[in-house]
Formats: structure tokens, sequence, C-alpha cells
């Protein structure tokens, strides 16, 4: 059967045109009756691939916000006594590089008050190991009575504050402050102070 373009085309050559417009009017009808049945089709397929893939990425979501939630972060920002040798530097800040589960985010060294800020973050467990042995290794590397710098200074490693970022509050914080402290006189035999949270007294908060 030919098309219905051809058809139409027929119409004013034939003597049925007439006729051949009816059919060529039926045939439409009926192309368009498929064509309309096709496209919904097509559109229930399409909102069904949608809802699918709706329920696929709030199911994706829901997963990554889960393990967001579930992440548990501390920071950690020790200040080492050292802040002019960068290969002294680069030795401490080395077995916090290292370590797994911890990401360094800085190193800030300070030529005039001879000290660096470092800054890394991780898993509770891994940030305290870390700190560990970034402490042991500024203990064998920074003599103290040769240090001078500006600003006022207690030891090699000066401060080592924890941080709570997420899933992880700042009395727990304090534990894992005061067992570190711990650890760092039981094992390296170096004195040391908790303060603010972490504190053992009410008069060194």
């Amino acid at each position: 059967m030919p098309s219905p373009d051809l058809l139409g085309a027929q119409i004013s050559h034939g003597r049925s045109g007439f006729f051949l417009c009816g059919r060529v009017i039926l045939q439409e009808k009926r192309c368009a009756i498929r064509k309309k049945s096709l496209n919904l089709k097509i559109e229930r397929a399409c909102v069904h691939r949608t809802e699918c893939a709706m329920r696929e990425s709030e199911g994706v979501a829901t997963n990554k916000n889960n393990r967001y939630m579930a992440k548990r972060l501390i920071e950690c920002v020790p200040n080492f006594s050292e802040g002019r040798d960068k290969d002294v530097i680069a030795q401490i800040t080395a077995p916090i590089t290292s370590a797994a589960d911890v990401r360094l985010l800085d190193v800030d060294p300070g030529e005039a008050t001879n000290r660096t800020v470092v800054t890394f973050v991780g898993e509770p467990e891994a940030v305290v190991e870390a700190a560990f042995a970034g402490v042991r290794r500024a203990a064998e590397l920074i003599d103290m009575r040769r240090h001078k710098g500006a600003h006022p200074r207690m030891g090699a490693t000066d401060v080592l504050p924890l941080i709570p970022v997420s899933g992880v509050t700042l009395d727990e914080c304090a534990e894992m402050a005061r067992a570190l402290a711990r650890r760092i006189a039981d094992e390296l035999h170096i004195p040391t102070y908790c303060y603010e949270q972490a504190a053992f007294t009410p008069e060194r908060k």
C-alpha cells in the first residue's frame, strides 16, 4: 500500500481522489492513534525509568548520608617548637602524613616564633596514633636548650589539642586527650599538662 504522502499526492491526479482522500484520512487517523499509543507507552516507560532513577538516587544519597553521619572525625592541631628548619619540620610531619585514615591539612611554620602549627584530621584512633608519632619524633629532633623564639613555649610539642569534627563529643575528645597525655608521659617520659575541657582540676580549665 502506498504511503499516506504518496496517496495524498494522487488526490489531484485521480478521479477517485475523494476516496483516496478518505483512505488517507483514515490511514492518518490510524497512524495518529498508533502514534499516540506508542507515545503513551514511551511516556510511561520514561516515567518508570525516572522513578527508578529517583529511587536509586535517593538510595545512594541515603547511603552516602548514612556513611557520612556514621563517620567519626576529630582534628588535631599540634604546635611543634621548630619553625625554621624545613628538614626537621618534614621529619616531624612524616609519620602524620603516612598514617592511615589521617589527612594532613596544613603545615604553617613561623620564622619569628620558631614553631610550626600542624593541622590534620581523621578517625579518632588514627589521629591519636599520628599525634603520638609526631610528638615522639619532635622529642627526638628538637633540643629545647637551644630553642629561641618570640612565642612562649613549654616543650618540643608545645600544645596538642584534639577537636571534635563529627560523630564525636567534646567530652569524648577530652577523654582521648587525657589518655594520650598519660601515654606520652608513660612511654616517652615527657611531662604533660591537661587544660581546658581535658583539665583534671577546675582551675586549669
